[in-house]
C-alpha cells in the first residue's frame, strides 16, 4: 500500500512514514488526516526514500523491525550515509524488544544529529500524536490535547 506522493504539500506538515503493517498504515493515514498533516505512507524503502529526498518531510516515523524490504533499519542506514545524520527528527515504531536495541543505538542510532525517539509497538495513539507536535512544534489540535 501507498499513499501517492507525487505533490509536495505548500504550507501542511508533512510527514514520511515507513511501516509494513496494513492496521498501522490504516491508523497513521487516518490519524495524520484527522490532524491535517501531508503525510507520505509507504511499505518499501525506496518510495519512502524517494519521498524523503524529494519534499523533505518535517518528521519521519519508521518501523525499524519491517519484514518487507529489509525495514526502516536500512533506510535509516542509507538516509544517514546521504545527509551525514542530519536527518528531521525522528519517531522510531518498533515491536523490537527493549534488549533488542542495544545493538541499533550501538551501531545506526549514534551517527544521527536530529532528535529521534523510540515508540514501542503497540502504543497509545494520543501519546503518539501528542510526541508528534512536541518533536516538530506544530501548533496542538483538541485531538492531541483530548487525552491528556
Amino acid at each position: 500500500m501507498m499513499q501517492p506522493a507525487s505533490i509536495c504539500p505548500e504550507r501542511r506538515p508533512t510527514i514520511a512514514v515507513l511501516e509494513d503493517d496494513y492496521p498501522t498504515l490504516v491508523l497513521y493515514h487516518e490519524i495524520f488526516d484527522m490532524e491535517g498533516f501531508h503525510a507520505g505512507i509507504f511499505d518499501l524503502n525506496r518510495d519512502c526514500y524517494r519521498f524523503i529526498r524529494t519534499c523533505r518531510p518535517d518528521l519521519i516515523i519508521l518501523d525499524i523491525a519491517s519484514e518487507v524490504d529489509s525495514g526502516g533499519r536500512r533506510l535509516l542506514e542509507r538516509l544517514i550515509r546521504d545527509t551525514g545524520g542530519v536527518l528531521p527528527p525522528l519517531i522510531l515504531a518498533t515491536a523490537i524488544p527493549p534488549w533488542h536495541l542495544t545493538d541499533i543505538e550501538r551501531t545506526t542510532l549514534k551517527h544521527l544529529r536530529s532528535h529521534h525517539t523510540i515508540k514501542p509497538k503497540p502504543f497509545d495513539v494520543f501519546d503518539l500524536i501528542r510526541t508528534i507536535h512536541q518533536l516538530v512544534r506544530f501548533p496542538t489540535p483538541a485531538l492531541a490535547m483530548s487525552r491528556k
